[in-house]
């Protein structure tokens, strides 16, 4: 695995004039983990998102490196996988076709075994050539865990990570 640092400062957020939170800091490095824990709407989705570089902090940084350097915020998609269950499938696709085609949208197109390879890590396999839409929210919920692991990610993002399983 590629040295991976990821350092939140004295993070802030607010929405109009309510403040979601303050005062957030953390360092994560190659193999740590972060739980971040706390009771509805105070503000764990919002976190998550703001480390993905997918929401801004109303004050304070999140700095992503590898290999000693630092990303710019649109980097960081290339090397975080996140699974949220609000995260939408086309349910008029395959399994097999999603995943294709999110390796092809995100340049990295992988090989018919990878993707079976990945479809047998989360339990799929069996089900590749189904319309996602004919799916359990359950089975939805697994394939996203396949989408967030397709490019092989340095960080692995899980929102409600347990929902639907």
């Amino acid at each position: 695995m590629d040295e991976f640092s990821l350092i939140g400062k004295e993070l802030r957020k607010d929405f109009d004039r309510r403040r979601v939170f303050q005062g957030i800091s953390f360092h994560l490095s190659t193999r740590d983990s972060l739980s971040i824990t706390g009771r509805n709407g105070s503000g764990k989705t919002t976190l998550a998102k703001i480390i993905s570089g997918v929401l801004t902090p109303t004050a304070g940084s999140v700095t992503m490196s590898l290999r000693g350097s630092t990303l710019r915020v649109e980097q960081r998609r290339e090397h975080l996988g996140f699974v949220a269950p609000y995260l939408q499938l086309y349910d008029e696709f395959t399994a097999y076709e999603n995943l294709h085609l999110a390796g092809q949208i995100r340049g990295r197109k992988r090989k018919g075994e990878e993707i079976e390879g990945l479809l047998g890590r989360v339990g799929l396999l069996s089900f590749k050539d189904y319309r996602v839409g004919t799916y359990s929210s359950g089975m939805k919920q697994r394939l996203k865990y396949a989408f967030a692991l397709l490019h092989q990610p340095s960080l692995l993002i899980l929102d409600e990570p347990m929902s639907y399983l």
